[in-house]
């Protein structure tokens, strides 16, 4: 397990969609288990590929002793509003409010992959939104009133 350096704002990788994974190898694994140590270490709860230059549709989360890894995400259903303050791992030192809703499905794949539904809702659903925020090349910038 390594952990990787974190890509930082203006970084233009953080702005791109990213590419479907469609590789489900030991190499697959291995990043998975780097994110998640990456995530632990700078004490975020989530962490997507592009923050670590990689262009794919994969990101994990890491909150309340849960760990997953989440990977070519599909939203199936959003409920409920809510609006908090967010920091991101790749733009230190700053926090924006942002809504978001309480309650999440979507379907996706982990790193064996496997098809998995999540259901999620309250701060959990949260990090997934902010994570899946970032494989579509959208920041917490992005919800800055102008």
């Amino acid at each position: 397990m390594e952990i990787r350096n974190i890509y930082y704002y203006p970084n233009p990788i953080l702005n791109q969609s990213c590419e479907k994974v469609t590789i489900f190898d030991d190499q697959l694994k291995k990043l998975v288990s780097d994110m998640k140590a990456t995530t632990k270490y700078y004490n975020g709860c989530g962490l997507a590929a592009p923050q670590i230059g990689i262009n794919k549709c994969l990101f994990v989360v890491v909150y309340q002793g849960r760990e997953l890894a989440i990977i070519n995400p599909q939203v199936i259903s959003k409920e409920g509003s809510e609006r908090l303050e967010e920091g991101c791992l790749s733009i230190p030192n700053v926090s924006i409010e942002v809504d978001r809703a309480t309650q999440i499905t979507l379907s996706a794949q982990n790193e064996n992959g496997e098809s998995v539904l999540l259901e999620e809702s309250g701060f959990f659903a949260r990090i997934i939104q902010h994570e899946y925020d970032h494989i579509i090349g959208k920041l917490i910038l992005d919800y800055q009133e102008k």
